[in-house]
């Protein structure tokens, strides 16, 4: 999409057409989303790499210390943390699928525990590719084909009014009205905030976003000298144990 120049690369709909098939409207988006995916998957290496590299030298793992003395306090999120960690612990492989198929804002931690725990290099990212550029890109992508496209959101709707029988909808003794009606109403205001939200966005860059660039720009910088401090720190140490091997 970047470097073929042609109108017809988004075109879904055939003449003499008036709707578009979903697997049609998959199969554009297919591509974008799968190399998203892969950048998301490449993007857990750095954490992974830091931890394994500190644990390698030696050095102590100053967020697995909080999170455990997070735990030790019952913090709820702690404990949420804890146990995912001991999830990872029992799972390996799949338990890192599992946590990266679907969108978890906790996942860097995944990472952290992966480096800690030295789980092969290729076994993490393997795991890593198939549950964010294989599962959870292209569930987002189903979802929001579904959210956007009036005629599939409808057939969703009445598949699960179809599901949920009136005599036994949950929602109508809870809220008064059927749960069909009440994902119907949520999904169209979701979908209409957002078509609202892009017509009143500015083309120009705003201030805000320019400082919210730079600092992230800031933070990728730091994270890279972070890499390099900790993979020197393991290359001395290494070094230090084979010299005390030889005395």
């Amino acid at each position: 999409m970047w470097f073929v120049n042609d109108e017809t690369l988004f075109l879904c709909v055939e003449e003499g057409t008036t709707s578009v098939a979903f697997y049609k409207i998959f199969l554009k988006v297919f591509w974008p989303c799968f190399l998203w995916g892969t950048g998301t998957a490449l993007g857990e290496i750095p954490p992974y790499a830091i931890s394994r590299a500190a644990r390698l030298a030696g050095i102590a793992n100053k967020e697995l210390e909080e999170i455990q003395e997070a735990h030790s306090k019952w913090a709820f999120l702690g404990s949420m943390k804890v146990w995912m960690i001991n999830f990872l612990q029992k799972h390996g492989f799949i338990g890192v699928i599992l946590m990266s198929a679907w969108p978890n804002a906790a996942f860097d931690l995944c990472g952290i525990c992966c480096g800690h725990f030295l789980m092969p290099f290729w076994k993490f990212l393997a795991a890593t590719f198939i549950g964010k550029a294989l599962i959870k890109i292209n569930l987002q992508a189903c979802f929001f084909i579904t959210l956007f496209t009036e005629e599939h959101l409808a057939n969703l709707i009445g598949a699960i009014e179809r599901i949920i029988p009136d005599s036994l909808d949950p929602c109508v003794t809870i809220v008064g009205k059927e749960c069909h009606t009440i994902i119907n109403n949520t999904l169209h205001d979701a979908r209409n905030n957002f078509h609202q939200n892009s017509l009143n966005a500015r083309d120009d860059a705003s201030l805000l976003k320019i400082v919210w660039n730079s600092v992230i720009f800031i933070f990728i910088g730091y994270f890279v000298v972070s890499c390099i401090e900790q993979f020197a720190q393991a290359h001395s140490a290494k070094l230090d144990r084979e010299k005390n091997k030889y005395k």
